[in-house]
């Protein structure tokens, strides 16, 4: 008998992490983890075009295929903006800001940043156009 397409997540979970990737199997907890950084990954590349392109804005990010060497829970994307510190953290999904990053966030907006945590690109221009009317 042979198996065609994914395997059931209940056999998946019996090999170990080292022995999935070696034959090239993910779990569905792995597949849905690689589908939200692609999303997320994608989210930032559409905010960082709209801001650079269209707001003219220079814009620090990190990189998002390596763990980062800077601050533990730092934002995404920092920027300046009409004179405003500001910081955007990408989230897509039901995915949420780990302890590291409510603690820097909560900092950053205690010394006068402007964060937000965003969903999608209509929250980017939201977060901008809020911006507006301070």
């Amino acid at each position: 008998m042979s198996i065609t397409g994914p395997l059931p997540d209940n056999i998946t979970r019996l090999m170990s992490p080292e022995e999935r990737a070696k034959r090239g199997i993910m779990s569905n907890a792995e597949i849905t983890a690689r589908n939200i950084a692609i999303s997320e990954k994608k989210l930032q590349e559409d905010a960082y075009a709209y801001l650079s392109q269209h707001r003219g804005l220079t814009i620090g990010k990190n990189r998002m295929d390596r763990k980062t060497s800077y601050t533990v829970g730092w934002p995404d994307m920092v920027f300046c903006y009409r004179g405003h510190a500001c910081a955007l953290e990408f989230k897509v999904d039901s995915n949420t800001t780990s302890k590291e990053q409510d603690e820097c966030i909560a900092g950053m907006t205690r010394d006068g940043w402007k964060v937000a945590i965003v969903r999608s690109l209509p929250e980017v221009q939201a977060f901008l156009n809020s911006m507006d009317n301070l």
